[in-house]
């Protein structure tokens, strides 16, 4: 004799550990979004001067270069993005563009809009590398080196405008710029082919940390 089986429309609630697993402080995440809105709200009557007169600004400028320096910092960030997405995608982590752009964007607007901004933008970055399937080696790597392909890419910006100010007719300016985007071409390239390199820096400095703290000088060398 067979059973019946059960309703179809009848479905279990949600179990203690269910609940359990959506946390006991999940109200904090509104609380958090209503202080920020607040905060928001007071910086914007703090500074709604500068706001009405950068907003004039804005308006009585030649709306040609605007575009242009929108359409500039689209490609900027594009590109930032694209650097991450291909390096994780050298380490095995495959992660979709628009999804690399995204973090991207909320990074940089943490970096730009919040106290230590950069340090929660760096934070929030590794956190989703970390969510995308990067292990925490991988993950740190990826930060270090994207780093250091947007300083010397801000190293070509700047070696630009150094020509552009005139930098080319003063010598002296000239070799300081020229050597300067070399050096950070060299480390860059010394950095990527031997990676030993920074592990001995780094024993060296928890040698001398260890060194101050009285304590032998291979202490916490395994982490």
């Amino acid at each position: 004799m067979s059973h019946d089986a059960p309703a179809s429309g009848t479905q279990a609630g949600p179990t203690s550990q269910e609940r359990a697993a959506r946390g006991k402080y999940w109200w904090l995440r509104w609380v958090i979004l209503a202080l920020a809105v607040v905060v928001l709200a007071v910086e914007l009557a703090l500074v709604r001067d500068q706001l009405a007169k950068a907003w004039h600004s804005l308006y009585s400028a030649k709306w040609i270069w605007v575009l242009a320096a929108a359409v500039a910092a689209m490609a900027s960030m594009h590109s930032f993005a694209q650097i991450q997405r291909t390096l994780l995608r050298s380490a095995g982590v495959h992660v979709r563009q628009w999804r690399s752009e995204a973090a991207f964007y909320a990074g940089n607007a943490l970096s730009t809009t919040m106290p230590g901004g950069p340090v929660l933008s760096a934070t929030f970055i590794y956190r989703q590398q970390r969510i995308w399937g990067a292990s925490p080696l991988v993950a740190s790597w990826q930060l270090v080196m994207s780093g250091v392909l947007q300083v010397i890419g801000l190293a070509l910006l700047g070696l630009g405008g150094a020509f552009m100010l005139g930098a080319s007719k003063n010598p002296l300016s000239l070799i300081f710029s020229l050597g300067g985007f070399l050096a950070l071409i060299l480390l860059a390239q010394a950095v990527a082919t031997r990676p030993e390199l920074i592990d001995g820096i780094g024993v060296r400095v928890l040698g001398w940390v260890n060194s101050v703290r009285g304590k032998p000088a291979d202490t916490g060398l395994a982490k």
